[in-house]
C-alpha cells in the first residue's frame, strides 16, 4: 500500500511540474493583473494544453528525452519568480483561495473512487473491471507505451477500423511521459491516476471563467454542477458495487454539464449549442462514414426541440419565473424531440419505428419530460438566486424554496433508480428465437462477421477466433458467414467451390435458403455474404460457429471461425 501511494504521489508531483510552468510563461505579462491563485489554475490548464504539442515537436526532431528535465526546470524557475514578486501580485481580496483548492479536491475525489473502481492490485496479480470504457483505457495504456519514442506526428492508429484512422494521442502521449519518470506502470497511470489529474485541473479552470462571470458561490455551483449535475452515478454505486463491474460509471455520462441551466442566460441558449451540436454531428457522421461506419438512431437535429423550449419561453415573457412554464417547456420539447425522432427514423434513416410502441410509450414519456422540465427550473432558480437575490425571494418563500427543493431532489433519484439497469446476460438464445430471415442488401460493417476480418490468421488459417459486441436497437442484424477476394472475377471464379456452415450455441443452421449478397469493400475487395439476419435479439452471450470450405492448390481447405457474439441492452 504503502509503495503505491508513494508512487501516486510521485506521479501528481510530476504531471504538475510538466505543465506549470509551460502554462506560467505565457502569463509573465498578467503578472500584476491577476491574482496567484487563479493564475496558477490557469498555468496549469495552459500548461496541460502545451506539454503533449512540445512532446510531439521534440518527438520528431528525436530528442524527446529533454522534455522532463526542461519542463521541471522552467516550473521550479516560475516557481521562485511567483515568490519574489508575491508583494506585487494582485492581493486574493474575495477570499477564492479556498474555492481553487476545495473544488479541485472534490473533484479529484469523484474521478479517484470511479477510477478506483476499475482496477485492484493483490498479491496474487492485477484484476481489471468494467467493460467498454475499462477496455478503451486499458488499449490506450498499450499504444500509448510507444507514443514517447515516436518520431511521427500524428502517429497512425495501431488497430484497423476498415481503414488506418489517426486517433486523439495528446491526451495519451502526456500520461505516457508522465509514466516514463516515475515509479508506476502504464496502467495505473491510465486506469487509476491520470483522469482525477486531469479533471481537477479542468475543475480549477471551470471555476475561473465562471469567476469572472459572477461571484464565487455561483462560480462554484456553476463549476459542481459542470462535474456533477449530469449523474450521480458514482453515489448510487457506493451502494452498488456492481454498477463498476458493468461498467455504469463511464465518463460520458459523469462528467457533463447539465443544460437546464442554460436557460439561467438567455432563452437562445440551448437553440445555440445544439445548432453547434448539430454541425458536430454532422463532422462525426462525415467522419465515421470515410470508415464506413454508419450512425442510425440518433438525430442530430436538436435545435429544433430546443427551439421550442425558446418558443415557450418568449410566449410566456414576464412570466418565465413561474413553475408550470419549465414543465411545459419539458413537455413541448419531449413532443418535439420524439416527433423530430419519428421523421429521422422514417425518412433519412429508412428505418421507421412501428407506431403502436411509439404510442403506447408515449404518455409516460411526455409525464418524464414534463417533471424533468420542472426539475430544470429548480435548479436553473438556484442557480440563478446565487448571483441575485437569494432563493427566498426567487421562490416567493423560504417554504416554497425547500419544497422545490425538496420534490426535484426525489424527482431525481426516482429518476435514478429507474434508468439503473445493471447487465444482466439470460441464457444462450436458440435458432428459433433469432427468428432467422432473409436478407438482401445491408452495410456489411453492421454484420457480426465484419469484426472476424481483423481477427489473428483470417481468412486462410484453419482456425480463426473473434468477438462482436453490440447493443440491441431492435433492427435486423446480419449474421452470416462471408468470403472475400481482390477482384469481382476472382470471387466468382470462387463461388462455384465455397461451401459455407453455420452453428449457432450448437445447433446447425442450414443456410441452403438464404442466397448469397455481393458487397464491395472500401479497399476494394469483393465479398459475398450469406445474406440470413436475426429479427430479434436479447441479452445474451452466443458462439456462432462457421466453416468455410473452399478451393486451394494443395487440394480442398477449410477455416473454421468460432465467433463470441455478445447482445446487450441499451
Amino acid at each position: 500500500m504503502l509503495p503505491q501511494l508513494l508512487g501516486a504521489i510521485l506521479f501528481y508531483l510530476t504531471a504538475f511540474a510538466f505543465v506549470f510552468g509551460l502554462g506560467a510563461l505565457p502569463l509573465l505579462a498578467f503578472e500584476r493583473q491577476i491574482a496567484v491563485p487563479e493564475r496558477t489554475a490557469l498555468a496549469c490548464a495552459i500548461g496541460l494544453a502545451i506539454a503533449p504539442f512540445l512532446l510531439c515537436v521534440l518527438a520528431v526532431c528525436h530528442v524527446a528525452f529533454v522534455f522532463a528535465p526542461m519542463a521541471i526546470a522552467v516550473s521550479i524557475v516560475m516557481a521562485v519568480r511567483w515568490l519574489r514578486a508575491r508583494a506585487a501580485s494582485p492581493a486574493d481580496e474575495h477570499g477564492d483561495m479556498r474555492w481553487y483548492i476545495l473544488l479541485p479536491a472534490v473533484v479529484f475525489a469523484i474521478a479517484a473512487f470511479a477510477s478506483a473502481g476499475r482496477m485492484t492490485t493483490t498479491s496474487d496479480g492485477i484484476s481489471i473491471f468494467g467493460d467498454y470504457e475499462t477496455f478503451d483505457l486499458t488499449y490506450y495504456a498499450s499504444i500509448a507505451a510507444e507514443l514517447a519514442h515516436t518520431t511521427t506526428i500524428p502517429p497512425l492508429s495501431p488497430f484497423y477500423a476498415g481503414s488506418r484512422i489517426i486517433y486523439s494521442y495528446f491526451s495519451l502521449i502526456f500520461l505516457a511521459a508522465v509514466q516514463s519518470v516515475t515509479p508506476v506502470t502504464m496502467l495505473h497511470a491510465f486506469l487509476a491516476y491520470g483522469w482525477p489529474f486531469y479533471t481537477s485541473v479542468a475543475a480549477a479552470a471551470v471555476f475561473a471563467f465562471c469567476r469572472r462571470l459572477g461571484s464565487a458561490p455561483f462560480a462554484a455551483l456553476s463549476t459542481l454542477l459542470v462535474f456533477t449535475g449530469s449523474s450521480l452515478a458514482y453515489l448510487a454505486a457506493w451502494f452498488s458495487p456492481d454498477m463498476v463491474q458493468y461498467d455504469q460509471l463511464i465518463w460520458s455520462s459523469m462528467f457533463l454539464a447539465p443544460s437546464a441551466e442554460w436557460l439561467y442566460f438567455n432563452p437562445w441558449a440551448p437553440t445555440l449549442a445544439c445548432l453547434l451540436f448539430l454541425v458536430v454531428a454532422w463532422l462525426m457522421d462525415v467522419m465515421l462514414r470515410i470508415i464506413d461506419y454508419e450512425r442510425y438512431t440518433l438525430t442530430p437535429i436538436l435545435a429544433v426541440p430546443a427551439a421550442v423550449i425558446w418558443l415557450v419561453f418568449w410566449l410566456a415573457a414576464r412570466r418565465s419565473d413561474r413553475g408550470w412554464l419549465g414543465a411545459t417547456a419539458g413537455l413541448a420539447f419531449t413532443f418535439a424531440f420524439v416527433a423530430i425522432e419519428v421523421v429521422w427514423m422514417r425518412g433519412p434513416v429508412g428505418r421507421p419505428w412501428p407506431t403502436d410502441q411509439v404510442l403506447a410509450a408515449l404518455p409516460r414519456v411526455l409525464v418524464t419530460g414534463t417533471l424533468s422540465g420542472w426539475v430544470g427550473w429548480v435548479l436553473g432558480g438556484f442557480l440563478r438566486a446565487v448571483g441575485s437575490r437569494g432563493a427566498v425571494a426567487e421562490f416567493g418563500g423560504r417554504l416554497r424554496a425547500r419544497v422545490a427543493a425538496g420534490g426535484a431532489l426525489v424527482l431525481a433519484v426516482i429518476g435514478l433508480a429507474a434508468t439503473y439497469h445493471p447487465q444482466h446476460y439470460g441464457t444462450p438464445m436458440t435458432v428459433e428465437e433469432l427468428k432467422l430471415s432473409p436478407l438482401a442488401s445491408f452495410p456489411y460493417t453492421e454484420a457480426i462477421f465484419w469484426n472476424v476480418f481483423f481477427a489473428e490468421g483470417w481468412p486462410l488459417g484453419a482456425r480463426v477466433e473473434a468477438r462482436s459486441e453490440g447493443i440491441l436497437d431492435g433492427l435486423p442484424v446480419p449474421v452470416g458467414p462471408a468470403w472475400c477476394a481482390p477482384t469481382e472475377a476472382a470471387l466468382a471464379a470462387a463461388l462455384p467451390r465455397l461451401r459455407f456452415t453455420m452453428e449457432v450455441n450448437g445447433t446447425p443452421v442450414d443456410l441452403a435458403p438464404y442466397r448469397l449478397v455481393r458487397l464491395r469493400l472500401r479497399d476494394g475487395e469483393h465479398c459475398a455474404w450469406a445474406g440470413v439476419a436475426s429479427e430479434f435479439q436479447r441479452a445474451s452471450q452466443n458462439r456462432f460457429v462457421y466453416t468455410i470450405e473452399r478451393a486451394a492448390l494443395g487440394g480442398p481447405a477449410t477455416t473454421r471461425v468460432e465467433l463470441e457474439v455478445v447482445f446487450k441492452d441499451p
